[in-house]
């Protein structure tokens, strides 16, 4: 199609917030189009910003077919490096999905040593 796959309609993103603030997500169709499905246990992002990143994710999948290996790393940037991994999935779907994890936050200490 011109604009692209109605992606919409054939793969469900859910999506939402965890009890420590980060959000999960996973989808739902992508098996049927031939693919594995893609889920995110703990996101630094917004719910609607994984939502964003995994629509994205399947868009490149059908368009360029199953390139996201066990191990690879991607990112918008060279800056941001999330790793992949094929496993089996934390949300109940059958068979392998391939996993998001996202770098460990660097949270910043609230004091200073002085030397």
């Amino acid at each position: 199609l011109p604009e692209g796959p109605p992606l919409d309609i054939w793969v469900d993103f859910r999506v939402g917030w965890n009890e420590d603030k980060t959000s999960s997500g996973f989808t739902t169709g992508m098996h049927a189009l031939g693919h594995k499905e893609f889920e995110v246990t703990s996101s630094p992002e917004k719910p609607s910003e994984l939502r964003e990143r995994l629509e994205s994710l399947a868009y490149y999948v059908l368009e360029n077919g199953s390139v996201l290996n066990d191990g690879d790393t991607l990112g918008v940037d060279e800056n941001e490096k999330l790793s992949i991994t094929h496993e089996h999935s934390q949300f109940g779907q059958s068979g392998e999905v391939i996993v998001l994890h996202y770098p460990a936050s660097k949270k910043k200490s609230f004091w200073k040593m002085l030397s």
